[in-house]
């Protein structure tokens, strides 16, 4: 904020006065207020920190950088993404380098980056189109790299939002200030993509690839597909047929041209890369090899961050680009030279030793350590000096940051982002800043407890902002496709829609449960309509069939709190996969349907952690209701009626059907002098009460109820509504994934139910046949499940024609 001389900077004068104007608590509030955006809008980059509920670390104070300081700045990065460009042209291909002498070999081959099956020596190079750097500036007042990032260069997302989230909540503070946005550089990336894919290819498809959820930089990996308007796909969406990279989808095989790369090199391909396991795409390396697709990073760019390497970067500027280096690295050498190995022995506490291999290491400081810890180290050192950098600790400058109501100083780190195509670099106008927590090294891949802060380039005027390149993208054609949904996205949606439904219904049979146990008195039919309910919630997995007919409902209690609190309880377990499932779409999902969504989700695991009494069962019932029929609304007014509400769709009404017929099973499995009670109950799970006693007044009788409940196709809760949804759904699958008919075993269900139904619609059906009921409806339970694993065997797996070796040679002959 200060310079040399205590004077306050000239970028800081505008903040510093907008900031003293602000009413109220001023920026002590706005500091609480910029953590909510996050709960209200979704949570695009949720932590486990933010599972527990605490707040992300995010710092309201900006950190501005006039115009004139980032244009040196900017020069700089684009004079050094040129040159990693070429040093990994040279390292995976003719390696010149190595040969002159010019960069150590050990650097490179005994180096688990440099990945040998990607070499490609005498064929097209391989370009570095994204990379990052690490900066800080000295005491000094200049700027240095700390360490380059090309392999998988995080942050950029988070960037992005820093700045969304600030504008909003102190939006006084961009009045005036000429920030230089950051959708320009967005925009020019997506088009240095596109221009990645054949020049035959008018519309290409672009994807962003991802380990999945697993990762901790998934919800970033979301928000940078949706940002760039890339398919979302991990591993297991993809396959490799004929040399051509191919998307699963629910109508087949679809190509993608470019792939956006933000999984390890060593984890694409198992063929080839393996490392200790088997996931990957087969064939995925042979495929971009050979042109079928284009990976971007290329696999192996993490090569680049070596810190060995950095300790030659000035003498490899001069050899690969004639030039000198204009961003200077903070200071390192490389131990395997004699020369700097003895000027380490001389004076060993000055210097911080850093593997010279791994750049996930953190330096480590021999003054800091004892005399037992210093003598290993120095033999290790002094046995394999190769494997060292030494270095001096780096004296980083101080940014104000605001914690709580005082401001305090904390060190910086800078990271900014590059994108290039031929026509060159291009430098993100802003980047992430960390300010790092004290004791924290500025060398970490990840930097707990800092403070997270948006960083502005400010533009001399309004006209200051560089014009950006316009896009080549062709006019598109119109399309409203459903067979273009991935077919890992279809499944999520698919159980998801299982997931809630099951919830709403072991919930509504809970509800029913405690509302009665929490009566004064039990009368005898309280005792009769428990005991069924209870049976219910065994044969849904809900409780142990052994507490089905509780004496004064301690062990039912006992029980329910069982399965909302263990994690082994099936409602507890629910929640856990509705939350896992909708995280995994979350990239299907708009900002206000996942703020909805992680709200009720939120609110449900608050309820079923406090299910120790009836209160808190009932509460926690009641509130997973409630994110039920969230989630249905969300569905039918905020979702697009393509793929992902079809499948959506489709899980629910096939697991309420499944539900329904199975507590139909259970309650009305009664002798006929007692039926009445389980048909009450039937209403009251199916929610129909209402409509029954405005169409029946207070007369229960067998016929209404299965007309109304099984019948009834304007009854969204009625069998018959549930499989004309199901038929309707797949065959809008079949005109659009092109297959040859409708599934067999949805037409086959609607006979058995339509042969089912006909007697109690046509005034034959009485209570003594209730027997005959059962039975059918325990075979239509069957052919719901057998049509469910009918759609999942033939939409979410794509499994090639068997072959036999030497089969069809045999044949010809």
């Amino acid at each position: 904020m200060v310079d040399g001389r205590g004077r306050v900077r000239p970028q800081w004068h505008h903040l510093l006065a907008t900031l003293g104007s602000l009413p109220g608590e001023g920026i002590e509030e706005r500091a609480r207020r910029l953590a909510l955006p996050h709960h209200q809008e979704g949570l695009l980059f949720p932590t486990a920190v933010e599972r527990t509920d605490e707040l992300p670390a995010r710092c309201p104070l900006p950190v501005p950088l006039p115009a004139a300081e980032w244009e040196g700045l900017q020069v700089g990065l684009q004079q050094r993404a040129r040159l990693l460009d070429c040093l990994l042209e040279d390292l995976y291909g003719p390696q010149h380098l190595l040969a002159h002498g010019d960069l150590p070999s050990y650097l490179v081959f005994a180096n688990p980056a440099f990945l040998r099956a990607c070499r490609r020596p005498g064929r097209s190079r391989e370009r570095l189109r994204f990379c990052a750097a690490d900066l800080f500036r000295g005491i000094d007042g200049r700027w240095r790299v700390l360490a380059d990032v090309t392999g998988l260069p995080h942050g950029i997302g988070a960037a992005r939002e820093n700045r969304r989230l600030l504008s909003r909540v102190l939006p006084e503070l961009f009045a005036g200030a000429h920030v230089r946005p950051l959708h320009p550089f967005f925009d020019l990336w997506v088009d240095s993509l596109r221009r990645l894919a054949a020049p035959e290819r008018e519309n290409p498809h672009l994807a962003l690839l991802t380990p999945g959820l697993r990762d901790p930089a998934w919800p970033e990996h979301v928000f940078l597909a949706r940002e760039l308007g890339l398919s979302l796909v991990e591993d297991g969406d993809l396959t490799v047929r004929g040399g051509r990279v191919l998307l699963k989808t629910l109508r087949g095989l679809e190509p993608i041209d470019v792939l956006l790369r933000f999984a390890d090199s060593d984890g694409l391909d198992p063929l080839e890369l393996a490392q200790g396991g088997a996931r990957g795409v087969p064939g995925l390396l042979d495929a971009h090899r050979t042109g079928g697709v284009t990976i971007t990073n290329p696999p192996g760019s993490r090569l680049l961050e070596t810190p060995g390497i950095y300790a030659f970067l000035p003498r490899l500027c001069r050899l690969l680009l004639g030039e000198e280096l204009l961003l200077p690295q903070h200071p390192q050498w490389w131990c395997g030279d004699r020369g700097t190995l003895t000027e380490f022995l001389a004076s060993p506490d000055r210097f911080e030793l850093r593997s010279a291999i791994d750049p996930r290491a953190v330096p480590v400081r021999l003054a800091d350590l004892d005399e037992a810890d210093r003598a290993v180290l120095l033999d290790r050192l002094q046995a394999r000096p190769w494997d060292w950098i030494c270095l001096e600790p780096p004296a980083l400058s101080t940014v104000p940051c605001q914690e709580g109501p005082h401001r305090q100083p904390r060190r910086l780190v800078l990271r900014t982002f590059m994108v290039a195509d031929d026509k060159g670099p291009e430098v993100m106008p802003g980047g992430l800043a960390s300010a790092l927590a004290d004791g924290a090294s500025p060398f970490a891949r990840t930097h707990r407890h800092s403070l997270s802060k948006d960083v502005w380039i400010l533009a001399q005027d309004e006209d200051a902002t560089p014009a950006i390149r316009p896009s080549t993208a062709p006019p598109l054609p119109i399309r409203r496709m459903i067979g273009a949904l991935p077919s890992r996205v279809a499944d999520d949606f698919y159980w998801l829609g299982r997931y809630v439904e099951r919830l709403d219904d072991v919930a509504r049979l809970s509800r029913a449960v405690v509302l009665r146990l929490s009566r004064a008195a039990l009368l005898p039919r309280d005792l009769a309509e428990v005991s069924q309910l209870a049976r219910a919630l065994a044969a849904a997995g809900t409780i142990n069939a052994d507490f089905i007919a509780p004496a004064d409902g301690a062990i039912l209690r006992d029980a329910l709190r069982f399965a909302w609190r263990s994690p082994q309880g099936q409602l507890r377990g629910l929640l856990a996969e509705i939350e896992r499932l909708s995280d995994g779409v979350r990239d299907r999902f708009s900002g206000d349907m996942l703020a909805s969504v992680q709200h009720f989700l939120t609110s449900a695991r608050r309820a079923a952690a406090a299910s120790d009494t009836f209160d808190g069962q009932l509460d926690a019932a009641e509130t997973s209701l409630r994110l039920a029929t969230v989630l249905a609304g969300i569905a039918a007014e905020n979702m697009v009626r393509g793929g992902s509400w079809l499948f959506l769709d489709l899980g629910r009404r096939i697991e309420r059907a499944s539900c329904q017929l199975r507590t139909l099973g259970v309650v009305l499995d009664l002798p006929p002098e007692r039926l009445e009670m389980g048909l009450r109950l039937a209403l009251e799970l199916g929610d129909s009460v209402i409509t029954y006693r405005n169409r029946y007044f207070s007369a229960v009788q067998l016929a209404p109820v299965v007309d109304l409940l099984l019948a009834d196709a304007s009854n969204p809760r009625a069998l018959a509504y549930q499989l004309s949804a199901t038929s309707r759904h797949l065959q809008e699958l079949v005109v659009a994934t092109g297959a040859e008919a409708a599934m067999p075993g949805a037409e086959a269900l609607q006979t058995d139910a339509d042969r089912l139904l006909l007697p109690w619609l046509d005034g034959s059906g009485r209570a003594e046949r209730v027997t005959e009921l059962l039975d059918g409806l325990q075979r239509l339970q069957e052919g719901v499940m057998g049509l469910s694993d009918e759609i999942v065997r033939h939409y979410f797996a794509h499994v090639p024609a068997v072959h036999t070796v030497g089969f069809a040679e045999a044949a010809a002959e």
